[in-house]
């Protein structure tokens, strides 16, 4: 409300005395203007610049009208005297909207808003007022110190990371200098969207030409290259090698490298299907047991699976690093034809042979073949052969001639009975057919003209049948005889009779 002047007493000018007042229409409050009359305007002691400060002292009843810069954050205190009771103090934008409107306490974070004029007097109502030492001081508002939001701290080469403050700022508003510590740029402000590898730096502005730069925050955002897979250290046995069946696989690697949250995968891949076909997880060095994965083939894979932002690429997806190929275990040749039949019992100088199926599986194989001589002396013992080729028997009366192979393989993991000989054809050799002579009575036909001659056969093969013949003179004129008692004709100046068997 408002009093007139009343009235001049000694020279004195007497003013009314206007009151800050308030009032509430629909629940909302409404400011009071406080006009108060003008005594005399006080002098500034100095325009703030940056964060320094200024004031001026405002007599009661008086007002000074503050140019303020909108958008701004400013601090104002007021002290009465010695800083006792402040009551009486108000300070109310003239246009537009500062925060909270018009104020009577001190602000340590007072935002301008839209207002360009604030209006800062005493009212003389106050029965505590100090007119001669109250003080107004103000500056630009010091900043909180931001909390920051770093959504990718660690990216890959492509990502992003977004930079944020969280909460929002109670005073001043925020910029991001970038990468430059203690830098004033106010181009940047949050949020913003980096991928450039540094320390990026954040700082409150409490706003105007002159304002205060608060606390400095920073933020660091590290890039990494994209994933690279882990490679191949050993493979055992080596990659690209064939194995038997039954022989152990393992492989150990060097780590991967590159990306944002990474793990390093294994797996390996066994062809074909059914339950030994398929892929499977691998730890590194465990070993893969090939049973039953004859006519397979083993593929060992390896990967980096990473989730960081912006990681892709090759790296992350399944890729060989070493095959093995997996063979039956070798089997020996067979017996394809045997001259004669195995089994066979043949005379002394008849020709011996064979011929073979060729071994199967393995790896690394040589099939082999040997033929073993019974007895002892220069022609017992055992013999490298050929398929095909004749063995002769000569001299091997009384003999057996065992035929015998193998399939002979280095490779990984070859075993079992192939490669030990084993016997596939036998045959008997026998001296060729002898016969034994006896004579009843010598000489024959000496006085009676008769004689009796058992013949004996050995030797030789199937049943013995045999011939007689004979000759005046053991070497011209056989005639074919068939009596076994036989009288020899004897004449006179010819040699003796020769008689002679075939069996």
């Amino acid at each position: 409300m408002h009093a007139t002047k009343i009235n001049t007493t000694m020279g004195k000018k007497i003013y009314s005395v206007i009151l800050c007042f308030y009032f509430t229409i629909a629940i909302a409050i409404v400011y009071g203007q406080c006009n108060l009359a003008v005594e005399t305007n006080p002098a500034l002691s100095g325009t703030p610049s940056n964060c320094n400060t200024a004031n001026f002292k405002c007599g009661s009843g008086a007002y000074y009208d503050l140019t303020i810069t909108p958008q701004t954050y400013y601090n104002f205190s007021w002290a009465n005297g010695a800083g006792g009771n402040i009551s009486g103090f108000c300070a109310n934008p003239q246009n537009g909207t500062g925060s909270g409107g018009l104020f009577t306490t001190n602000q340590t974070c007072w935002y301008s808003g839209s207002t360009t004029t604030l209006r800062v007097s005493a009212n003389r109502s106050s029965t505590t007022w100090n007119a001669t030492s109250g003080t107004m001081t103000y500056r630009h508002a010091d900043p909180s110190t931001p909390t920051i939001t770093n959504s990718n701290p660690a990216i890959c080469s492509g990502g992003s990371s977004t930079l944020t403050v969280s909460p929002a700022m109670t005073c001043g508003v925020a910029y991001w200098q970038n990468t430059t510590s203690g830098g004033v740029s106010t181009a940047a402000q949050s949020p913003q969207s980096v991928s450039a590898a540094g320390t990026y730096y954040y700082r409150g502005y409490s706003g105007g030409t002159n304002g205060c730069w608060g606390t400095q925050a920073s933020t660091a955002v590290t890039v990494s290259s994209d994933p690279s897979l882990p490679t191949l250290n050993v493979a055992t046995p080596a990659s690209g090698t064939s194995v038997c069946v039954g022989q152990d696989l393992s492989a150990t690697f060097n780590a991967g490298s590159g990306g944002v949250s990474c793990t390093d995968e294994f797996q390996y891949v066994v062809s074909g299907a059914g339950p030994v076909g398929g892929t499977f997880a691998y730890t590194p060095s465990n070993l893969i047991a090939t049973a039953s994965m004859a006519g397979r083939t083993v593929t060992m894979q390896a990967r980096r699976n990473c989730s960081g932002n912006g990681c892709d690429g090759a790296g992350e997806t399944f890729t060989t690093v070493a095959t093995w190929t997996v063979v039956s275990d070798p089997v020996a040749p067979t017996l394809n034809v045997a001259t004669p039949v195995s089994g066979t019992t043949v005379c002394e100088g008849q020709n011996l042979s064979a011929t073979f199926n060729a071994g199967t599986g393995g790896v690394s194989c040589t099939d082999g073949f040997q033929y073993i001589v019974s007895g002892a002396g220069p022609i017992g013992g055992t013999f490298s052969y050929t398929g095909g080729s004749p063995i002769s028997t000569v001299g091997l009366g009384g003999r057996t001639v065992t035929l015998q192979t193998r399939r002979d393989c280095s490779g990984n993991g070859c075993d079992g009975a192939a490669e030990t000989f084993a016997t596939v054809a036998t045959w008997t050799v026998v001296p060729d057919p002898s016969v034994s002579i006896a004579v009843t009575s010598s000489p024959m036909c000496a006085t009676s003209n008769i004689g009796t001659i058992t013949a004996t056969p050995s030797n030789g093969t199937g049943t013995p049948t045999y011939t007689w013949e004979w000759s005046p003179d053991g070497s011209t004129a056989w005639t074919s005889v068939v009596v076994q008692v036989f009288c020899l004709p004897q004449a006179q100046g010819l040699q003796f009779p020769v008689l002679r068997m075939f069996i």
